[in-house]
C-alpha cells in the first residue's frame, strides 16, 4: 500500500540526509559558520559546544574559535553556544532555502555559583524533597523514567514563595542519563514552577546516542524509541500534516460510526466510518468543550475532519494549525501504561491512550516533521501530558521504514 509514510520518505530522500551522531553531518544545502571570541579579550575561544537545540547535531570550536554545522531542512532552530567558563548564549535560525549563515558571537565568562551547601538536617532534607519533587515534574513517573537519572542533581538550587509554589534552576546543563532510550542529555533549564497541583517548566535538551554493550540492547533501544514516539504529540502533529497532504487539503465532514452502548461522561464513543490516514496510524480526533466546559455552556463534542484545523505555513515544511477549546486525541496502537493509570487524577480509559490538547494562541505553527516552536503555545492534557523527559526523542529521529 502506498502510504503517506512511503510519501515522506521519498520527500525526505530528495531533500535531507540525516545525521548519525552528535558529531557527526553530512552536506544536505545549509550550513552555518563563524567564530567565537571572548568579549573581554577578543580571543577566540576553543572547544565552546555549538548544538542545534533538542537535537543530536552538534559540533566544537577548534584552536581559531572556528565553527562549522550542516543544518538538516528548512526550518526554525534554536542554536546553543556553551563552554563551561562562560555564559550560554541562544540563538534563533530561521532557515527558508538552502543558504549559508555566518553567525559569530562573543561570550562574556561566568562565575560559576554552586548551590550553597546546607548542612542543616532540616533544610538538607528539604532540598531532598524538592528534588524528588522536581525529577517527577520533569523526568516523569513512566515506564522509561525509572531508568533516567540526573548525574548532577547538586547543581540544582530551589526556593519556594510565599504562596509555596517551588522553584528551581541550575547554572549549569543537567546531566541526564536515559537507559531506557539510549540517550546521553544535556538539559538547558530555562524555567521551572510547580505546586501540588501543576507545573510549568521549558528547557531545551541536546542528545548524544549512547553506543549500546550489545546487539540485544541497541534492538531494545530502537523498540523502545518507537514505542516513545508512536502516539506522541510530535506523531500526532506529523500525522495531522500527513493526512492533510495526502488528501490534497480536502474539507469535507467526516462519516462516523456512533456506539450509544459505549457512553461516558466524556459523551459517547465514535469512529471514523471510513478508514482514513488518521485512522490507519491508531489516532482518533474529537473536537469538543467537554474537557474544561464552564457552567451553563452548550456542551458538544464531535469527530472533526483536521484540514479543517490547517493552513499551510510560508515555507514548505511548515503547517498552521488554529481552532477553539480541545482536541481530544485517543491513540489506539497502544496500550495504555499501568504507570499512568496509578497517576492519572481524571478519565482513566484503558481502551486507548487519550489526550486533550489546548492551544494557548490563536495560531500555532508547526513543521511537517511534528516539531513546534512557540513555546507554551501548546498544552497537553491527560496521556500526552503524562509522557515528560524520559519520553523525549530528538528531532532527528524518525522510525526506520
Amino acid at each position: 500500500m502506498y502510504s503517506y509514510k512511503n510519501f515522506m520518505l521519498l520527500f525526505l530522500l530528495c531533500i535531507i540526509i540525516f545525521p548519525h551522531s552528535i558529531h557527526s553531518q553530512r552536506i544536505v544545502g545549509s550550513n552555518v559558520n563563524g567564530h567565537i571570541y571572548d568579549a573581554q579579550t577578543k580571543q577566540p575561544i576553543t572547544n565552546v559546544n555549538v548544538y542545534i537545540a533538542y537535537s543530536q547535531i552538534g559540533t566544537t570550536t577548534n584552536n581559531e574559535g572556528y565553527y562549522r554545522l550542516l543544518v538538516i531542512r528548512p526550518g526554525t532552530y534554536k542554536l546553543i553556544f556553551s563552554h563551561v567558563g562562560y555564559e550560554t548564549i541562544i540563538k534563533d535560525l530561521r532557515i527558508e532555502s538552502p543558504d549559508e549563515f555566518k553567525i559569530s558571537i562573543q561570550l562574556n565568562p561566568k562565575l560559576i555559583k554552586l548551590p550553597e551547601v546546607n548542612v542543616n538536617a532540616h533544610a538538607a532534607e528539604e532540598w531532598r524533597k524538592n528534588l524528588e519533587l522536581f525529577t517527577r515534574q520533569l523526568i516523569g513517573v513512566t515506564k522509561n523514567s525509572k531508568l533516567t537519572m540526573i548525574k548532577n542533581p547538586n547543581s540544582l538550587s530551589f526556593n519556594r514563595n510565599n504562596k509555596n509554589i517551588l522553584y528551581a534552576e541550575s547554572e549549569v546543563p543537567l546531566e541526564i542519563e536515559n537507559n531506557a532510550l539510549g540517550y546521553n542529555i544535556k538539559y538547558f533549564l530555562e524555567y521551572f514552577e510547580s505546586d501540588s497541583r501543576y507545573v510549568k517548566y521549558s528547557g531545551i535538551p541536546v542528545f548524544e546516542e549512547m553506543q549500546p554493550s550489545s546487539t540485544e540492547q541497541a534492538l531494545e533501544w530502537k523498540r523502545e524509541r518507537e514505542r516513545a514516539y508512536k502516539g506522541s504529540l510530535r506523531d500526532f502533529l506529523n500525522t495531522l500534516a500527513g493526512n492533510y497532504f495526502i488528501t490534497k487539503g480536502d474539507t469535507a465532514s467526516p462519516k462516523f460510526l456512533a456506539y450509544p452502548e459505549d457512553t461516558t461522561s466524556m459523551g459517547t464513543k465514535v469512529t471514523y466510518a471510513q478508514k482514513n490516514y488518521l485512522a490507519v496510524e491508531g489516532f482518533n480526533v474529537i473536537h469538543t468543550n467537554l474537557f474544561k466546559s464552564k457552567r451553563n455552556e452548550i456542551h458538544y463534542s464531535s469527530l472533526v475532519n483536521t484540514n479543517l484545523l490547517l493552513s499551510e505555513g510560508s515555507i514548505h515544511t511548515e503547517m498552521k494549525i488554529s481552532y477553539k477549546d480541545f482536541l481530544q486525541v485517543e491513540y489506539l496502537n497502544e496500550k495504555v501504561e499501568d504507570e499512568y493509570l496509578d497517576e492519572a487524577y481524571f478519565n482513566k480509559p484503558t481502551k486507548a491512550q487519550t489526550s486533550w490538547i489546548e492551544l494557548k494562541s490563536d495560531t500555532v505553527t508547526f513543521d511537517i516533521y511534528g516539531r513546534y516552536y512557540d513555546k507554551f503555545m501548546i498544552k497537553t492534557y491527560g496521556y500526552m501530558g503524562f509522557e515528560r523527559l524520559a519520553d523525549t526523542l530528538p528531532i532527528d529521529y524518525f522510525i526506520e521504514e
